[in-house]
């Protein structure tokens, strides 16, 4: 570390009192580092080794990299900033290097590797967005997927190498007239100790890689109200890795709170562990605060640094009602319901309208967040003259069905309510004003599911049935068997939602030890598709997490359809380690199965001399007997024989 601080020049001070291990947590500086030469600009200084492999060596790089502002990072999320600067460095590294990629399958090494990422400099709005999203990388939760789909393999590799590997300086410039950005032509010599009361006056230690601060980007909430909408909050907080510092579950004891976010009879059994102790929820080792209290003001959320707040209680759905949240001491109240006052977002359709300076908001029902993005297409489209909507609907309490972000004036809508846990369908009938084919609305809205509306719309044509939609993420999966068109002008649409889970299912739970820091889970079907990293949500399929550096678990969770065969497989991502030497295990994870048809409940990978092995078939499944075939071959993909290649010959597809 104390190497890569020179690395940067003479920029910053070396009075550096802790010597950080980067295989170790990182820890705070207790001395102060001053500059006067970082100013508004970031600085980047990636160290890394590089294998040449035209003489078989490697040697230690430094690449010193003075960002300018072509990415506006004001207006991108902490996920797209971490995203265009792993993209940036990544092309200014291969450009430093001359190299055309970072890995190729036909080479032995990867020509990259042992990667250390410092980034210093920036004025204090513009460092703690580069902090915040860089300490993505050091987050324990953190669900790289998010930033590799759509990137390419040298992205995604780079990813990988900087995983906690990242040290950042906080923002120590308070800004001036005279600001040596506007001449930095490279390392500046020029230095002198900052006195210390700049830091205390602009309210950041010295030095940080993200570690410190909690899980989730420092965000810390708080949930009022235990129904099933604020029990799938607390797990999905958990899940993104955000801090859930207090709940209040009125007249609910704790033992029956423990009990209620543990068993889910539809989501399943909590992934982790939940406890009390002393009146508070021991949740992953974390305690969280539990109130009882009827009125919210009386819930200290300032006190606890609850920033936002999930009202989800169902009482205080309109801003005066809320305004007790924030007389707690909370910033931003979001309710998780339509009001009648308090604006209204739906993702996909006006979350642009949001400034920032909305104290409460509504996130709308779950029917305006599956019919508004699909209207909104269909107007911008071809102008929607006149509509009716019909919602085939779960069991739930009452609720308005047109909410704020569509348009009353032309929408009508009724709803009817049927017995079942979840999910729902909605039926759009609209009287076009620009005629069109059926074929060509499809295609609108298929563009819009690859396009803007990626992952909050999801377009299908294959023969679904509703639980076909457990588990799925997306607000709307618009079907496009189901519509009709009766005229070009007149048409109906229909789409599921949900964001439930199907508990009565097998789980496939990979484990690992740390020779090898990331093996991955692949599942093969006989109808082509594949469940991996990628693509981690199929029909009936959900594979969890990719855990990148560490030894698992990872699990895939399957629905078995009774006309289809599964092939479940494991593989090695880098090649650090040997696999048949990486003590892995597959736990099959349903007991109903297990106890009737399945030999094995676990299985660990054959050690067998094939020290260059990457490839692990583990077994098939027959979706209609539950027959789960046991095999024992483990051995290296070759460079012209794919993954999908692969799946395909053992399920002769």
């Amino acid at each position: 570390m104390m190497q890569m601080c020179e690395g940067i020049g003479e920029m910053l001070i070396t009075s550096v009192d802790v010597d950080v291990d980067m295989l170790e947590e990182s820890k705070v500086s207790a001395t102060m580092i001053g500059t006067t030469a970082l100013a508004a600009c970031i600085g980047f200084l990636l160290d890394c080794n590089y294998y040449d492999p035209d003489f078989g060596v490697t040697t230690n790089v430094y690449l010193l990299v003075h960002y300018s502002s072509w990415i506006n990072e004001a207006k991108l999320s902490s996920s797209q900033i971490l995203k265009e600067f792993l993209q940036y460095l990544s092309s200014e590294l291969k450009d430093y290097l001359n190299i055309q990629s970072f890995y190729s399958n036909l080479e032995a090494h990867p020509r990259i590797s042992n990667c250390h990422l410092v980034i210093a400099g920036g004025d204090v709005e513009k460092n703690l967005r580069i902090r915040k999203a860089f300490s993505l990388l050091n987050s324990p939760n953190f669900n790289n997927k998010i930033i590799t789909n759509g990137y390419n393999d040298d992205v995604r590799f780079l990813l990988k190498q900087l995983l906690n590997r990242v040290i950042i300086f906080k923002c120590i410039y308070k800004g001036s007239d005279d600001d040596p950005c506007d001449s930095f032509p490279g390392p500046i010599k020029r230095r002198r100790k900052r006195p210390e009361t700049a830091i205390n006056d602009a309210g950041y230690d010295a030095i940080s890689d993200g570690r410190n601060d909690p899980p989730g980007l420092n965000i810390k909430i708080g949930i009022n109200g235990l129904g099933r909408i604020g029990q799938l909050v607390f797990r999905c907080a958990i899940e993104e890795g955000i801090q859930v510092v207090a709940i209040n579950g009125r007249f609910i004891p704790i033992d029956s709170i423990v009990y209620m976010l543990k068993y889910d009879s539809i989501h399943g059994k909590f992934k982790g562990t939940i406890s009390h102790k002393n009146g508070k929820l021991i949740v992953n080792g974390q305690k969280i605060n539990v109130f009882a209290e009827e009125e919210p003001s009386k819930i200290p959320w300032g006190r606890l640094d609850a920033e936002y707040i999930f009202e989800a209680s169902g009482v205080c759905t309109t801003i005066d009602e809320c305004q007790s949240h924030l007389q707690a001491g909370s910033k931003k109240v979001i309710i998780a319901a339509p009001s009648t006052d308090a604006p209204m977002f739906v993702m996909g359709v006006n979350e642009d309208k949001y400034t920032g300076k909305e104290t409460v908001i509504s996130s709308a029902t779950c029917t305006t967040n599956c019919l508004a993005p699909l209207a909104k297409i269909i107007h911008e489209k071809f102008g929607i003259i006149e509509a009716l909507m019909t919602t085939v609907h779960s069991y739930t309490p009452k609720q308005n069905i047109i909410d704020e972000p569509l348009n009353k004036g032309k929408l009508n809508s009724m709803a009817f309510r049927v017995p079942t846990p979840n999910v729902s369908v909605v039926d759009l009938t609209a009287r076009l004003n620009k005629g069109a084919k059926y074929e060509e609305i499809c295609a609108a809205i298929k563009e819009a599911a690859n396009g803007p509306l990626k992952n909050i719309l999801a377009y299908t044509e294959d023969e679904v049935v509703s639980t076909d939609f457990i588990g799925d993420t997306h607000s709307l999966i618009f079907y496009a068997k189901a519509g009709i068109s009766h005229n070009d002008n007149f048409v109906k649409l229909v789409a599921w939602y949900d964001n439930e889970y199907d508990s009565d299912q097998l789980e496939i739970i990979l484990k690992w030890n740390l020779i090898s820091r990331d093996l991955d889970s692949h599942l093969f079907v006989s109808d082509g598709r594949h469940v991996y990293y990628e693509s981690k949500i199929e029909r009936n399929i959900s594979l969890d997490c990719d855990v990148t550096n560490g030894n698992g678990p990872e699990t895939i969770k399957i629905q078995l359809e009774p006309d289809l065969k599964y092939l479940y497989v494991g593989y090695r991502y880098f090649r650090d380690g040997q696999l048949t030497k990486s003590g892995a295990t597959v736990t099959f994870n349903n007991s109903a199965i297990i106890n009737s048809v399945v030999p094995y409940q676990i299985v660990q990978i054959p050690v067998v001399n094939q020290p260059n092995a990457n490839f692990w078939i583990v077994c098939e499944i027959d979706g209609k007997t539950k027959n789960i075939q046991m095999f024992e071959n483990v051995f290296e993909i070759h460079n012209n024989y794919s993954l999908d290649e692969i799946g395909k010959k053992y399920l002769n597809i």
